[in-house]
């Protein structure tokens, strides 16, 4: 294959793809849209669970052009 092939591709992680494809989902009620997933809860530990975790520190740190802005936000209470 030719890099012609390529030109418009951009090559993403699994993780890069979701957080890219659910921050760019919205839903309209009447007449109004608005983002269906609004952010992003969670605990990243050992696991990472398949670099959720990095994508959504890329996503805030570099976010390519026309890539919409998922927001993260570490959940934790009185004693954490």
């Amino acid at each position: 294959m030719s890099n012609e092939a390529y030109a418009g591709t951009i090559r993403l992680t699994v993780a890069q793809a979701t957080i890219r494809f659910l921050s760019n989902q919205y839903s309209e009620r009447d007449g109004v849209e608005q983002r269906l997933i609004a952010g992003a809860f969670g605990i990243f530990g050992h696991g990472n669970v398949a670099g959720i975790g990095q994508a959504l520190l890329q996503n805030e740190i570099a976010r390519a052009d026309g890539e919409q802005e998922m927001p993260y936000i570490m959940p934790r209470n009185e004693q954490g």
